[in-house]
C-alpha cells in the first residue's frame, strides 16, 4: 500500500512538471511548518544573486519555475532566515525540497550530486566528531590529544579528498564532476592538473564552478617548482671566483656519484 501511494506522489509530481517547456526547469518547496516572509530563488554567476523571489503568508509551499540553457547551480534562500536549500538546475529538471533534502522528479545532475552526497556524509559526520573531540581537546589544554587529533583530521581530510577524486572520476562528463572539481582543497599542482584532465572543459565553461577549478589550478601552477628549469645565473663563490648555475649542476653531480673532474667530459648544450 505504502508503495502504490509512494508510486502515485511520484506520478503525480512528474505530470506536474509537464507543464513546464523544454528550456525551463520547475523548483517546488515543502516546508515542516507555516513560514511567512520571503523565499529566494538565487545563482551564482561571478557572485551571487537573487534572480527571482515569492511572498508567503504562513504557507508551507512555493515553487519556481525558470527558464535555464545549460546545467547549473541555484539556490533557494529565506528571509527571515531559515535552512536553505542547493541543488543542480537543468533543462526539464523537476526537484523537490523537503526535510533539508532534494529529491529529483527530472534531471540527471542532482541525481548525480544526490549519490555523491549520500557517499560523502559518513566522512562529515565522523569529521564534525573530531572536530567536537578537538575543541574538548583544547579546553582541556591537553597537548597529547590535540596532536593525536590533528593528525587523524589531517588524514581524514586526505581520505576524503580523494573520495571526492574517486567520484568526480566516476562521471568525468557532467556538470556534477565540474562542481565538485571546483570545491576541491588539493595542494599540490599535480593534483589539480589530474582532475582538470579528467573534466569536461569544453561543455561547461560558462559556470562559476569551473572558474574556480581553473582559478584554483593557475594559483597551485604559479607555486610548483618541480620539474622546472631554474634560469641560468652568475655568482661568486667563497674563493672569489665567478661560478654559473651550469658548473654547479656539474659539481652536484659529482659530489652525489663520487666522481672527479677528470672523470667527466662537459660538452656545450646543443642549441
Amino acid at each position: 500500500m505504502i508503495k502504490n501511494i509512494f508510486f502515485f506522489a511520484c506520478v503525480l509530481a512528474g505530470m506536474a512538471c509537464t507543464s513546464q517547456s523544454k528550456d525551463e526547469f520547475t523548483v517546488k518547496g515543502k516546508l515542516d511548518k507555516p513560514f511567512t516572509g520571503t523565499v529566494y530563488l538565487g545563482h551564482i554567476t561571478d557572485k551571487f544573486t537573487n534572480i527571482d523571489s515569492v511572498q508567503l503568508t504562513n504557507a508551507t509551499e512555493f515553487s519556481f519555475t525558470q527558464h535555464i540553457s545549460n546545467p547549473d547551480k541555484y539556490r533557494i534562500s529565506f528571509k527571515p532566515y531559515c535552512n536553505g536549500y542547493e541543488f543542480i538546475a537543468e533543462a526539464e529538471g523537476c526537484y523537490e525540497l523537503k526535510n533539508d533534502s532534494v529529491t529529483v522528479i527530472q534531471g540527471k545532475e542532482q541525481e548525480l550530486m544526490n549519490r555523491y552526497l549520500k557517499t560523502i556524509t559518513p566522512f562529515r559526520q565522523e569529521a564534525e566528531k573530531l572536530m567536537n573531540l578537538y575543541a574538548e581537546a583544547e579546553t582541556a589544554k591537553d597537548e597529547k590529544a590535540l596532536s593525536e587529533l590533528r593528525e587523524k583530521l589531517t588524514q581524514h581530510f586526505t581520505k576524503e579528498q580523494q573520495t571526492t577524486v574517486d567520484f568526480i572520476k566516476s562521471c568525468p562528463g557532467s556538470y556534477t564532476a565540474v562542481d565538485l572539481a571546483g570545491n576541491l582543497l588539493l595542494r599540490e599542482y599535480p593534483e589539480w592538473k589530474e582532475v582538470y584532465e579528467t573534466v569536461d572543459t569544453i561543455n561547461y565553461t560558462y559556470s562559476y564552478a569551473f572558474r574556480s577549478l581553473q582559478e584554483k589550478m593557475n594559483e597551485a601552477r604559479s607555486l610548483w617548482i618541480q620539474d622546472i628549469e631554474a634560469p641560468d645565473f652568475t655568482t661568486t663563490d667563497i674563493n672569489g671566483k665567478t661560478v654559473k648555475l651550469r658548473t654547479l649542476k656539474v659539481i652536484i653531480f659529482c659530489s652525489t656519484f663520487g666522481l672527479h673532474g677528470a672523470d667527466l667530459v662537459v660538452t656545450k648544450p646543443r642549441r
